[in-house]
């Protein structure tokens, strides 16, 4: 059948056919409809002794009106891509692989935001999407990719290989994320539910990929500091996108994803000061901030008492942190010398924030800034060019910018949904209380 206008095709079957070129059972084009219901078999269709039995153009699907309960439909398509368009309203939960088989074994089938897609890669492969900002048209690509080789947790990878993250019942268990091989991009998977206490991040281009109503839960949260650099994506944007749960629950000086500190000095009950506020160098030593980008996901971290939820430990500054899309949802632990949502430790530079999508929420604790710096020092830079961003700050924070006593907020504003809510002595966008020296 050459499909050269609509084809409905309710129940039935198309079999045993040949043809010289693609479509030997069913050929669709690329400005064609093909509706389907019912129970239907297309198989046994070849081009050359080979299975070619429902061939697509590129970029064209199957419109499914009904359920297909009883299919067998064999499937070829001119590249990788979303193939159904209405399976989810009528065949909620089944499987793709239920109704329809891949005619090439290069390929595979998964589900997409609850239509089927079809992979290139064997049975096993990961797709994820890795986004970036296209300065020109003032938007975020997508870009979707895929891991083709599944390798054991102490193998060195190659390109295209990946790992899989895996559930410990041990609750001192540390998981560390790359280090094997920091000539190539490391990738680990969640698939599942899976809980561990704390992801060490290792390598120096380390990706974590969230698949599909997946979570993780972290009880001691992730660290991530010195010439490192996380990666985190998902499957999807919608209601299916994987999470992520950090709390640092192992020390009340480390940020929920982000930098610990080594060494603590307590004096009276407090962390021991010198001249006109810094810690004491001999008892803190600086963690040098690495890099995240957050590409999808649907985020929660928690910080320690005095750390950030997402960025610097107390006296820690804030990674060098990109988000592109995704929910995320960082809180400042609740202490008087207490981190922002987002940013900076207590005494610890905010860093540098570039948001260009997604849904962004900072929420300070007591002195720190919803998004920006904790208590006692600078909030950084921040720069939103979209998204849908809110900040709360503590009692003594602002809501974007800087936490209490401290001083050096650099914001531009290019875009977006931005929201900001001052605490009790703090702006909305600009300073706490008792700050100076910002630019807008």
């Amino acid at each position: 059948i050459a499909n050269g206008a609509t084809l409905n095709l309710h129940g039935g079957y198309v079999i045993g056919n040949s043809a010289y070129s693609a479509g030997g059972g069913i050929w669709m084009g690329s400005y064609n409809a093909f509706n389907v219901k019912g129970a239907i078999t297309v198989s046994g269709n070849t081009i050359g002794g080979l299975p070619n039995n429902v061939y697509f153009a590129d970029n064209k699907v199957i419109t499914v009106t009904g359920s297909l309960t009883g299919s067998s439909m064999g499937i070829s398509t001119e590249s990788e891509g979303t193939f159904t368009s209405g399976y989810s309203s009528y065949n909620n939960g089944v499987d793709p692989t239920t109704y329809f088989i891949v005619d090439n074994t290069a390929y595979h089938f998964t589900s997409v935001d609850g239509e089927a897609y079809l992979s290139y890669g064997p049975q096993g492969s990961v797709y994820y999407y890795e986004r970036s900002w296209d300065a020109e048209k003032q938007t975020v690509v997508n870009t979707q990719k895929t891991l083709t080789h599944k390798i054991g947790y102490s193998d060195k990878p190659s390109e295209g290989d990946y790992k899989e993250v895996t559930s410990c019942g041990d609750s001192d268990d540390w998981f560390a994320l790359g280090g094997f091989n920091d000539e190539v991009h490391e990738y680990y998977v969640v698939r599942g539910i899976v809980s561990h206490n704390t992801l060490n991040v290792l390598g120096k281009n380390v990706h974590l990929i969230l698949c599909d109503d997946a979570k993780l839960t972290l009880s001691g949260g992730r660290l991530l500091y010195g010439d490192r650099k996380l990666y985190i994506h998902s499957q999807s944007y919608g209601a299916s996108m994987g999470k992520l749960i950090a709390e640092s629950g192992y020390a009340d000086q480390v940020a929920g994803i982000g930098s610990d500190t080594e060494e603590v000095s307590y004096q009276d009950g407090h962390p021991r000061r010198h001249g006109s506020g810094g810690y004491s160098s001999s008892t803190y030593a600086q963690r040098i901030p690495a890099e995240l980008e957050i590409h999808g996901g649907d985020i929660y971290a928690m910080g320690g008492k005095n750390a950030a939820g997402i960025g610097g430990g107390q006296e820690q500054t804030g990674c060098g942190l990109t988000i592109y899309g995704g929910k995320v949802e960082g809180h400042g632990g609740d202490n008087a010398l207490s981190g922002a949502g987002i940013g900076g430790g207590d005494c610890g530079d905010g860093g540098t924030f570039i948001i260009y999508d997604g849904i962004v929420q900072g929420y300070g604790g007591i002195c720190g800034a919803g998004i920006g710096g904790g208590n006692g020092r600078a909030s950084g830079t921040i720069k939103i060019y979209g998204g849908d961003v809110k900040g709360q700050g503590g009692k003594r924070g602002a809501g974007i910018g800087s936490g209490d006593t401290g001083y050096g907020c650099n914001i531009e504003i290019y875009g977006g949904d931005v929201k900001a809510y001052g605490g009790e002595d703090g702006a909305g966008i600009g300073i706490g209380e008792n700050n100076y020296g910002d630019n807008y």
